[in-house]
């Protein structure tokens, strides 16, 4: 027989061993659970036949007393009508005490309660000439805080239209400083020859002294002739 065939047989083997243990095992089970059955069937028979002996004990003792039963219920509902009456009674007489307590107390608190509306009345019309003079005080407030804010808008008003006019006044004088300048340029381009000034000195070679240089000026004398 070769490796694995004796493997097979050997599985073969384990496989049954389980199978008849599984077997064993639910037989066992079964056989514990039919004991179990035919026990709680026994208690149950038992509280059965215990519940019918208190039953029919029951019923002797209720056909034994029941006259003295119907007696009591009998009684205990003429006591209970009794005591409704009774609280029928005593409501109705209480809320003729109270309707009365009331007329009373509104009569007593009728005059005070003319007063005390009076006196509130005069409360409330002085704080409302209160309410109406603070609010005719802010109406005030903000008519001059208006006029104020109206004051200064016409005067920022006046002060931009001045303003520009002095903007415009300065913007055409410096338009009419540019044409004149460059009407000048275009003439001293315009000249043929520099023109000679005194003592054969021409007036392009005129300078005017730099901007660095000080120093103290005087009039010049007259020379004798």
């Amino acid at each position: 027989m070769t490796t694995l065939g004796k493997i097979l047989v050997i599985i073969n083997l384990v496989f049954s061993l389980v199978t008849g243990a599984l077997i064993i095992m639910v037989y066992a089970t079964r056989t514990n659970w039919h004991a179990e059955y035919q026990k709680r069937v026994d208690e149950l028979r038992s509280a059965q036949s215990v519940v019918q002996t208190l039953r029919t004990e029951l019923d002797q003792e209720r056909t034994a007393h029941g006259g003295d039963v119907k007696k009591l219920q009998d009684s205990l509902a003429q006591v209970q009508e009794q005591v409704k009456l009774a609280q029928g009674d005593t409501a109705q007489r209480t809320t003729e005490v109270g309707t009365a307590q009331k007329q009373a107390l509104a009569q007593q608190a009728g005059s005070v309660t003319a007063a005390e509306e009076a006196k509130r009345l005069q409360q409330e019309v002085v704080q409302l000439q209160k309410d109406v003079a603070n609010r005719d005080k802010r109406m005030f407030g903000y008519e001059q805080e208006v006029k104020e804010l109206r004051d200064k808008a016409v005067t920022a008003e006046i002060a931009y239209k001045s303003e520009l006019d002095r903007t415009r006044q300065l913007l055409d004088q410096v338009s009419a400083m540019s044409r004149e300048n460059d009407r000048l340029r275009t003439t001293g381009r315009a000249g043929s020859a520099p023109a000679s000034g005194p003592a054969g000195v021409t007036t392009s070679s005129l300078k005017p002294p730099p901007r660095t240089c000080r120093g103290r000026w005087s009039r010049p004398t007259p020379r004798a002739v």
